[in-house]
Protein backbone atom coordinates (compact mmCIF):
# COMPACT_ATOMS: atom_id res chain seq x y z
CA UNK A 1 0.00 0.00 0.00
CA UNK A 2 1.22 3.55 -0.82
CA UNK A 3 1.55 5.82 1.63
CA UNK A 4 2.53 8.70 -1.18
CA UNK A 5 -1.49 10.29 -1.19
CA UNK A 6 -1.97 10.30 2.29
CA UNK A 7 1.67 12.35 3.38
CA UNK A 8 0.55 14.58 0.49
CA UNK A 9 -3.09 14.76 2.06
CA UNK A 10 -1.40 15.44 5.63
CA UNK A 11 0.61 18.14 3.59
CA UNK A 12 -2.54 19.89 2.20
CA UNK A 13 -4.27 20.00 5.74
CA UNK A 14 -1.40 21.66 6.86
CA UNK A 15 -0.92 24.53 4.78
CA UNK A 16 -4.90 24.97 5.22
CA UNK A 17 -4.09 25.68 8.70
CA UNK A 18 -2.08 28.64 8.25
CA UNK A 19 -4.68 30.98 7.62
CA UNK A 20 -6.29 30.02 10.56
CA UNK A 21 -5.62 31.28 14.41
CA UNK A 22 -8.66 30.56 16.05
CA UNK A 23 -10.24 32.57 18.73
CA UNK A 24 -7.90 32.59 21.50
CA UNK A 25 -7.09 36.39 21.36
CA UNK A 26 -10.52 37.18 20.78
CA UNK A 27 -11.42 40.43 22.63
CA UNK A 28 -14.92 39.93 24.48
CA UNK A 29 -16.68 42.55 22.26
CA UNK A 30 -15.45 39.80 19.87
CA UNK A 31 -17.48 36.46 21.67
CA UNK A 32 -20.92 36.21 19.67
CA UNK A 33 -23.83 33.81 20.77
CA UNK A 34 -26.14 33.47 17.53
CA UNK A 35 -29.31 31.81 17.05
CA UNK A 36 -29.92 33.31 13.64
CA UNK A 37 -28.74 33.23 10.16
CA UNK A 38 -28.69 37.14 10.46
CA UNK A 39 -26.73 37.31 13.90
CA UNK A 40 -24.21 34.52 12.23
CA UNK A 41 -23.59 37.12 9.30
CA UNK A 42 -23.09 39.73 11.69
CA UNK A 43 -20.82 38.04 14.00
CA UNK A 44 -18.74 37.29 11.00
CA UNK A 45 -18.21 41.03 10.45
CA UNK A 46 -21.38 41.59 8.08
CA UNK A 47 -22.70 40.81 4.97
CA UNK A 48 -20.75 40.99 1.34
CA UNK A 49 -17.02 41.63 0.77
CA UNK A 50 -16.92 43.44 4.46
CA UNK A 51 -16.61 40.10 6.53
CA UNK A 52 -14.50 38.56 4.30
CA UNK A 53 -11.54 41.24 5.11
CA UNK A 54 -12.25 41.23 9.02
CA UNK A 55 -9.60 38.85 10.42
CA UNK A 56 -9.90 39.84 13.61
CA UNK A 57 -10.03 37.12 16.26
CA UNK A 58 -13.73 35.79 17.27
CA UNK A 59 -15.41 33.40 18.93
CA UNK A 60 -18.96 32.13 17.55
CA UNK A 61 -21.44 30.21 19.81
CA UNK A 62 -24.03 28.77 17.67
CA UNK A 63 -27.22 27.76 19.51
CA UNK A 64 -29.74 25.83 17.38
CA UNK A 65 -29.53 25.41 13.85
CA UNK A 66 -29.42 28.12 11.42
CA UNK A 67 -31.34 28.34 8.19
CA UNK A 68 -29.78 30.60 5.61
CA UNK A 69 -33.34 30.60 4.16
CA UNK A 70 -34.99 32.64 6.95
CA UNK A 71 -35.55 36.65 6.63
CA UNK A 72 -34.71 38.85 9.44
CA UNK A 73 -38.52 38.53 10.55
CA UNK A 74 -38.45 34.97 10.73
CA UNK A 75 -40.53 33.96 7.59
CA UNK A 76 -38.60 31.49 5.14
CA UNK A 77 -37.95 33.02 1.46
Amino acid sequence: MSTHGASRAAGARQRDRSGTTGGAAATEDNVFHVRTWQEFRAALGGGGNAGRHNTEPRIIYVHGELNAWEAADGSLT
